[in-house]
């Protein structure tokens, strides 16, 4: 939207209405509405604006008169009476688009320069035309048809091209307001200048990743907005600026989808138009090249909202037919099943993959449609890495010397440029917000000005008009728009490839980026999508987290929320409240106090979980001094929207005391889930048990070893006997010769001789 204007605002004196002039006549409008002009801004709540426009198109040529329309706007308390405008024309044409901006955006100085006595014109205009207007009550509008006779327009019928146009309301003698339009003088055949146009068919912002299917049908049903949008789209040469998530939110839905979506889809699909494609959601890549992100931010899974019930076909096997020799199958039906597996059918799910949903046959591709006048020369390189050789910028985005607008086609070192008119952008995005038929007319009176200033340089200067990404939907003076600017006897549409490939000097791209503020929320979107994305590690399918998450983000990301920058706050800080919900609701149940009482124990801990899914996480506990022993940390499961107390092993045998216990939920990836709770834990040692083991074990060593004494006693007391009387019967070997013949010697006396 054009920013808002400078006002003058005066108390009007009561006067007397007096007969109007030059034939004027008189209409009053319904209750206020907002008017835009170039010198006159919106009306505050105690200001008066006048506004003036060509009223049956901007051309005027030799001979012909000049209808005006001349609208009052009463924005006090008090009715308008007995006020005067005067109709004033530029003395020279407006050569060069210099020119032109500053006629339509006067200095403070100039302005505050026109008098009554002058009638309120510049030194640079002469007076056309003065006409008495009717009264205009509070709070209300006039709509005044003013002709300027050709006599009086006294044009040069040797020269063509653009005319200032100036009205001055004048009232008590002073000049309350003033306004600023344009004509266009053609005297002949005039050069053309190319003229490429770029319109964007998304959906409406919102918080959403998906567009529901109810939405849907109201979109692309008869009126709807995607309707509109693409039926001016085909009627006319204009390139389509995309975004995916029409197509997805279309195909996700298989064969529930409405059968208007799916036949507007199929309409797109013949479109012969330029198509390229925007980011997911029209997501701001500004920020994100400010911030660093790199990739850029992109779709991860849609596989929670497709229902494979919706893409499940049956492809019926075909019956072969019999061999030569063989009977011919029999026409009645057999009531036996059958068991041959060739005679079932073959399931096909169809089920759409990531790609297949997000692909679509584009004609242009690389090119970055940023948020206009955001555009910074740090932020190119970060497009380029991202795969965008060409960004389409504003004429604001560039660093212009004494505002003279550069081609369409141009260069800021390895980036390839095509820039929008600033003039021209400004007047198409008036034009199809337009409220009334005379907002519209001032609008494209003003845009044809830019054109015919364009092609009546020295070379035709080819013309980039982009319609705003945030464009209104319900926009009645869309086509009428297009149609305008295509019927302009000195442009030639064409596509954006033509424009590219027109010679391309060198631009500066300035330095004015996105707002510190813009950039902070953001980078809270982008941390909290970061904490989600490690929640998502405790459930069986990250992607069933991580994949909406995704889609949300850059919904919130859509370029079309940045006018309403108080709305997207809003919203904003409604997911950040949604998802840290998310994030806290698996957790530990504080407890005040938990009693250990010696030995081998079990530490009890709730962890309850509040998620829509079951999350698998391990359960750790970590005392704060060493009377308590944890012997291993405990992996556990937990049902969705259910809690589960968790028994982790603990030994206490040192001491009795209080220890704190920091407990701590992980997924399988190490991801700490929410906060440690630290848990108060009174530990009681079981000293008795252990007194008694160790008096035990004393008892046994004292009785062991006596028994041991008397074992190794006895045992050498048994030794010595055995030695003893193997000593007592043990004889020499001399002794034994004796003993053996003497026992010889006894055996032989005492048998019988013989």
């Amino acid at each position: 939207m054009r920013p808002p204007h400078r006002t003058l605002s005066l108390l009007i004196a009561a006067a007397t209405l007096t007969p109007a002039l030059l034939g004027a006549s008189a209409t009053t409008a319904a209750p206020a509405q907002a008017v835009t002009a170039p010198a006159a801004a919106t009306a505050e709540p105690t200001s008066v604006t006048i506004m003036v426009a060509p009223a049956q198109g901007a051309i005027v040529r030799p001979g012909e008169d000049l209808p005006l329309t001349v609208s009052v706007s009463n924005g006090t308390d008090q009715t308008v009476t007995g006020s005067t405008v005067t109709v004033g024309l530029s003395d020279d044409t407006l050569s060069d688009s210099a020119e032109l901006a500053g006629w339509l955006h006067p200095s403070d100085e100039v302005i505050a320069e026109s008098d009554a006595d002058s009638a309120g014109m510049p030194d640079d205009a002469h007076v056309v035309a003065t006409v008495e207007l009717p009264s205009v009550a509070a709070g209300s509008n006039s709509v005044t048809p003013v002709t300027v006779p050709a006599a009086s327009l006294d044009f040069d019928t040797t020269d063509w091209g653009a005319q200032g146009l100036v009205a001055s309301l004048i009232s008590g003698g002073t000049v309350v307001s003033t306004a600023r339009s344009t004509t266009v003088l053609v005297t002949g055949e005039t050069p053309r200048s190319p003229l490429g146009m770029v319109m964007p068919i998304t959906a409406p912002a919102s918080n959403l990743g998906l567009i529901p299917s109810e939405m849907l049908a109201v979109y692309t049903g008869p009126g709807g907005m995607l309707t509109r949008s693409l039926d001016a789209a085909l009627g006319h040469n204009v390139a389509i600026a995309l975004d995916p998530k029409i197509l997805v939110s279309i195909r996700v839905l298989g064969s529930s989808a409405p059968t208007s979506a799916t036949d507007w889809l199929e309409r797109l699909s013949g479109a012969t138009n330029e198509i390229f494609a925007l980011p997911y959601s029209d997501a701001d890549i500004t920020a994100q090249a400010q911030l660093g992100v790199n990739p850029f931010l992109a779709p991860l899974s849609f596989d929670d909202a497709i229902d494979p019930a919706n893409f499940t076909a049956t492809v019926p096997t075909p019956t072969p037919s019999p061999s030569e020799g063989e009977d011919a199958p029999s026409s009645e039906p057999s009531t036996e099943p059958s068991t041959d597996p060739s005679d079932e059918p073959t399931p096909d799910t169809g089920v759409p993959t990531l790609d297949e949903l997000l692909a679509w046959p584009y004609s242009l591709s690389g090119i970055a449609w940023p948020a206009p006048g955001l555009v910074s020369a740090p932020v190119l390189p970060a497009f380029t890495a991202n795969g965008f050789g060409t960004t389409i910028v504003s004429g604001s985005d560039i660093a212009l010397a004494d505002s003279v607008q550069p081609p369409a086609s141009a260069r800021a070192g390895e980036m390839a440029l095509l820039v929008a008119d600033t003039e021209l952008n400004d007047a198409v995005s008036d034009a199809i917000t337009a409220g009334r038929e005379s907002d519209w007319q001032e609008a494209i009176a003003r845009a044809t000005a830019a054109a015919a200033v364009a092609a009546d340089e020295s070379t035709p200067r080819a013309l980039l008009a982009t319609i705003p990404h945030e464009w209104p939907g319900n926009s009645s003076y869309l086509n009428a728009t297009l149609s305008a600017l295509e019927q302009l006897p000195f442009v030639s549409p064409v596509g954006l490839s033509a424009l590219s490939d027109a010679p391309a000097p060198e631009l500066t791209v300035g330095e004015t980026g996105e707002s510190p503020e813009r950039l902070a929320a953001v980078a809270n979107l982008l941390e909290r999508e970061t904490a989600l994305t490690g929640f998502s590690t405790a459930v069986a399918d990250p992607t069933t987290v991580t994949g909406p998450e995704r889609a949300s983000l850059l919904a919130l990301l859509d370029i079309a929320w940045i006018p309403d920058d108080e709305e997207w706050r809003t919203v904003v800080g409604d997911d950040l409240a949604r998802t840290r919900e998310i994030l806290d609701s698996v957790s530990v149940i504080q407890s005040t106090s938990v009693l250990v009482v010696g030995g081998s124990a079990q530490f009890p801990v709730t962890v309850q979980n509040s998620y829509t899914q079951p999350v698998t996480l391990t359960v750790s506990l970590l005392p704060s001094n060493g009377r308590l022993v944890v012997d291993e940390s405990v992996e556990v499961t937990i049902d969705a929207a259910s809690s589960s107390t968790v028994l982790v092993p603990v030994n206490a045998h040192v001491g009795n005391g209080a220890v704190d216990v920091q407990i701590t939920l992980t997924t399988s990836a190490g991801v700490q889930l929410g906060s440690p709770v630290t848990i108060p834990v009174n530990v009681q040692a079981d000293w008795e048990g252990l007194g008694a083991a160790l008096l035990g074990a004393a008892i046994l060593l004292f009785f062991g070893f006596g028994i041991f004494r008397n074992i190794r006693r006895r045992r050498r007391e048994r030794a010595a006997a055995e030695a003893q009387d193997i000593e007592s019967t043990q004889a020499t070997p001399a002794q034994a010769v004796t003993e053996v013949e003497d026992s010889t010697d006894a055996d032989e006396s005492e048998s019988p001789r013989g």
